[in-house]
């Protein structure tokens, strides 16, 4: 067990972070249809005299086509890199055409990006936010002095209300972008720490969890490796049902590693019965069948009650599952629950196809192992009693891989 989680995964956390903030961005730009529709009709009914109707109206037609532009390029390439680039892009366009309108005082707007930009956490963004918004909001005023009527500047000339509101307001952008690069800064840091943090104590609580099924595989003694080969035959099973296409709900990218790591689980519930009936070499009796009945259940009560410092909902359930219904059997003759077919989670009676086919092939205290061939057949034989006849194909199906399961570990 490695104590430590590498760049990669790290990367993997702020990309995630990254597509959640475009998301956001792209709610963002359908408000600003909202915003451009309210002002068109603000300035149609009067609210906006001192403003040129027919400029604002021109302006927000060309800004309403430039956005569901942007959001139909979105539905393409949803989560590129340079995605978030050209969401700030489009936005100081935006804000950029509407500032140039005479009349229209939005110098503010030009905060927005820099501010939207600290969503995505990343410094390098930030800054490349804050200075093309500030380079944007000078070329902004720059056109008013070019294009407004001089009354617009009262007793300033067209020159000195250039540096004065643009390099002026330039100040000002510098020291807010100074401010939130340094916010942002702080938010990665302390992001970065937390989930490593979070990530250590996770892989410490895996390793104390795993400790358990091993104590469980020492207590049964005719089990050396049958935790590590099941973990094997489940993914086997997994790999070929996602190549056919089946279960695509319940059996796909995401789960089929929960399923792979919660299988060491499935018979934790053995570490409060008996180390004599675990090993007793003859058929159990009354009593004792009675207590391996319970392992099932015990061992889902503390999977649900231990595992819940993981965090993880997905593999507690999974885990749960595995360890409660893995003895149960399609007719229903199995326990505790006696349930029948798709009753069973699928991820149980994957386990349950793993798990018997393991027994067979490895020595017990009551029986020798059987050869591969003989243990096929037997497989089969419970196909559509005790085990899901599709799952058991599978395992026919990937015999190859099975048998250098057993020679891996064999050998």
């Amino acid at each position: 067990m490695v104590y430590y989680y590498s760049m990669e995964s790290l990367a993997s956390f702020f990309q995630e972070n990254e597509q959640k903030s475009n998301a956001l961005l792209k709610k963002a730009f359908v408000y600003c249809l909202g915003v451009l529709v309210i002002l068109i009709a603000a300035c149609l009914v009067g609210l906006l005299p001192d403003i040129d109707t027919h400029t604002v109206v021109i302006i927000c037609l060309i800004d309403t086509a430039i956005v569901i532009i942007l959001l139909a390029v979105l539905k393409r390439w949803n989560n590129r890199g340079f995605i978030k680039y050209l969401f700030i892009s489009v936005l100081c366009i935006l804000t950029f055409s509407i500032a140039i309108i005479p009349n229209m005082r939005v110098y503010l707007s030009f905060l927005i990006p820099p501010l939207l930009s600290i969503f995505f956490v990343n410094e390098r963004f930030t800054i490349t936010t804050c200075i093309f918004s500030g380079l944007t909001y000078v070329l902004a005023i720059g056109a008013r002095c070019l294009f407004e009527a001089d009354d617009t500047f009262m007793t300033m000339s067209r020159l000195r209300y250039f540096f004065a509101y643009g390099f002026g307001g330039l100040v000002e952008h510098a020291i807010y972008s100074f401010i939130l690069f340094y916010l942002t800064r702080t938010t990665r840091s302390l992001l970065m720490h937390s989930y490593l943090r979070k990530k250590r104590l996770n892989q410490i609580h895996n390793v104390i969890l795993e400790g358990f099924a091993n104590i469980v595989e020492s207590k049964d003694k005719s089990t050396a490796e049958h935790i590590s080969r099941t973990s094997r035959y489940v993914q086997i099973i997994c790999e070929k049902l996602q190549e056919r296409g089946m279960y695509p709900d319940t059996v796909n990218d995401t789960t089929i590693p929960v399923m792979i790591r919660a299988a060491p689980f499935h018979d934790l519930g053995k570490i409060s019965i008996s180390d004599d009936i675990l090993n007793k070499p003859s058929e159990l009796d009354g009593p004792e069948w009675h207590a391996m009945h319970h392992h099932p259940a015990d061992g889902a009560q503390f999977i649900l009650k231990n595992f819940v410092v993981l965090d993880d909902d997905l593999f507690t359930k999974t885990a749960s599952e595995m360890a409660l219904c893995h003895h149960e059997h399609v007719d229903g003759t199995g326990y505790p629950f006696k349930l029948i077919a798709d009753e069973i989670p699928i991820s149980a009676r994957i386990m349950a196809t793993a798990d018997i086919f393991d027994a067979l092939v490895s020595k017990r205290a009551y029986k020798l192992p059987y050869s591969i061939d003989d243990a096929y057949v037997e497989l089969q034989k419970l196909s559509g009693t005790t085990l899901d006849p599709e799952l058991v194909d599978c395992m026919v199906a990937s015999r190859d891989k099975v048998e250098q399961v057993l020679k891996e570990c064999c050998s």
